[in-house]
């Protein structure tokens, strides 16, 4: 008797240890509806960029869904889409989640993407190569604009301009190598650590905007109540 892997349902089959295969369906994206309760505000700037994205790249992140069509992630593409006259986009229904897992699960996975960090140096010599490049698409499709782009290929020129040349072991400078090595290392430290304190910043700005927003709403929905 053959062991037949049991589908979880029209979404995904769970495998022999656990893991779900996933199944990629096209479907229309006026049956996709997207959750009201998402916490996730997609504002109008942004919602272009990734059409703009989409335009220079494909639809190519699926967008994941209930067994009802409700959108669990993906609000952003799926906006996009709209925005496109997109017809149909893929999309992966996660049936093996119930209820309060696809609820955790829409959390999670806008807040994960937040806690990396770019490495800015590696970041800049990509942006720099790709710059110089004849390419078939507008270069701001990645995300970045113009401006920050610049910004950040001058900084990282700038920054290994006014990098200490290390002596070389021949010249018997072995702690004064070492010693740069550390001082390198905490000036990357200190950076990492402004950096993070800047996007905690933009955080707290964008979180007032929302609550701001917020309170706009309520003052207009009381007053269409009065009405």
């Amino acid at each position: 008797m053959t062991n037949a892997r049991k589908p979880c349902a029209s979404g995904s089959i769970s495998d022999k240890t656990g893991i779900q295969r996933l199944e990629v369906v096209n479907r229309p994206v006026a049956a996709l509806r997207p959750d009201p309760k998402n916490p996730r505000y997609h504002e109008r700037r942004q919602v272009r960029q990734i059409a703009r994205s989409i335009k220079a790249f494909g639809f190519n992140v699926p967008v994941l869904i209930d067994a009802q069509g409700n959108v669990i992630a993906g609000h952003g593409r799926v906006l996009a889409a709209r925005e496109l006259g997109i017809a149909e986009v893929p999309t992966i229904r996660l049936d093996h989640l119930s209820a309060v897992q696809a609820r955790a699960f829409m959390i999670a996975d806008n807040r994960l993407t937040e806690t990396s960090a770019w490495d800015d140096q590696l970041l800049a010599e990509q942006l720099q190569e790709l710059s110089i490049l004849d390419l078939e698409f507008d270069l701001e499709a990645i995300g970045f604009t113009v401006g920050e782009i610049e910004l950040r290929i001058e900084g990282a020129n700038e920054a290994a301009l006014q990098a200490p040349s290390l002596p070389s072991p021949a010249s018997g400078g072995g702690k004064c190598k070492s010693g740069n090595r550390r001082q390198a290392r905490l000036a990357e430290r200190e950076a990492s650590v402004a950096e993070r304190e800047a996007k905690l910043a933009e955080r707290e700005a964008s979180l007032a905007a929302w609550e701001a927003r917020l309170v706009e709403r309520e003052a207009k929905l009381q007053a269409a109540e009065k009405l």
